[in-house]
């Protein structure tokens, strides 16, 4: 029973050690760490996104919520198509996950920016929709 308790916690001591978070401030080495620092990448920029879009939300009147809020999910699936489709040489091997993931941060970087400008929209610009507040 103790060679079994010892084994059991000698195998999670070690596969902790293996799935230990990666310093992404260092140059990952594995794929896995690689993908691992892509993911957090993506998680900072999507949380920024999610951030703007809900300062925002508040400043527009209803009519212009709603097209917001449509304009997001068709820009989501616009976003996801198009990365599958920039990536697609990648696919099936074991970097596409990463790849995939660093064209989604960057356009989502992207599209952060283009909705911060968005913010700074003022009446008589008709090239974006100036907020009500």
């Amino acid at each position: 029973m103790r060679i079994a308790a010892a084994a059991l916690a000698i195998a999670v001591f070690a596969w902790s050690a293996a799935h230990a978070a990666p310093n992404c401030n260092a140059a990952a080495v594995t794929q896995y760490d690689m993908d691992m620092c892509a993911g957090q990448d993506f998680k900072k920029a999507d949380d920024a996104l999610n951030a703007l879009y809900r300062k925002m939300l508040p400043r527009y009147n209803a009519t212009d919520q709603g097209l917001l809020k449509d304009a997001e999910r068709k820009w989501v699936a616009w976003r996801d198509a198009e990365c599958a489709f920039d990536t697609n040489l990648s696919m099936g091997g074991t970097m596409h996950p990463m790849v995939e993931t660093m064209c989604q941060t960057e356009m989502t970087k992207a599209r952060v920016k283009e909705l911060e400008a968005q913010l700074k929209c003022t009446d008589g610009d008709t090239s974006c929709n100036p907020p009500d507040k």
